[in-house]
């Protein structure tokens, strides 16, 4: 009788050991299934189950560090690329600033400037800045009055070309959003026309307000 009342005293305590190991596992949020599975074999309180339990307990817990490393990944790739998008963004703002293009030299120094890695930096900027107008009233944008009063596209008539600098000048024809005509060139020219005319046109009232 008393072998049998500490056999039994011996059991309730490992179903309790058995019951409050459950609910630390369930503390931990772990797969209910899994619970339930370890609950099964774990009852009879043999070794072996014990240390299978442990066993799957390891492999869920390799499961979750492994999508907690591919997550830390994923984040990482984030935070560099919002990395690249801020920089992008930075150098954006300061390519903006140089237009309106004052004078030769800042034509020519952008020549120097545009290379494969920056020359979408540039196309991008002259498109924002000309996309909300067009070509024709945006080009005084890009080209102060000086400029388009020294320059032509083929250099004819005494003037110097826009060819001379191909860069620069591949780069504008890209830059102008939606042709009209569908030749960016021809539009580039038409625009060319109409700034050179309300310059001129500027020059002229100035002109005549001083001499009144």
């Amino acid at each position: 009788m008393v072998r049998e009342r500490k056999l039994r005293r011996f059991k309730a305590v490992k179903r309790e050991r058995l019951q409050n190991f459950l609910k630390k596992l369930r503390a931990q949020k772990l797969n209910v299934l899994f619970l339930l599975h370890c609950k099964k074999i774990f009852l009879p309180g043999t070794a072996p189950a014990l240390r299978l339990c442990v066993e799957l307990i390891k492999n869920q817990q390799a499961q979750h560090e492994a999508q907690l490393k591919l997550l830390a990944n994923q984040i990482a790739n984030q935070n560099v690329l919002i990395r690249q998008l801020v920089t992008e963004k930075k150098e954006s703002e300061e390519v903006y600033k140089i237009f309106p293009l004052q004078k030769e030299e800042d034509m020519l120094s952008l020549e120097e400037a545009i290379d494969p890695e920056t020359r979408q930096i540039y196309v991008t900027a002259m498109k924002t800045i000309l996309a909300p107008v067009g070509i024709k009233k945006g080009l005084p944008r890009i080209l102060s009055d000086t400029i388009v009063e020294q320059y032509n596209i083929h250099g004819v008539k005494q003037k110097k070309a826009f060819l001379s600098l191909p860069k620069f000048y591949r780069a504008l024809l890209d830059s102008i959003p939606d042709s009209s005509s569908g030749d960016v060139e021809e539009d580039l020219r038409l625009a060319l026309m109409a700034h050179k005319k309300n310059y001129c046109k500027k020059k002229y009232l100035k002109r005549k307000a001083e001499m009144q």
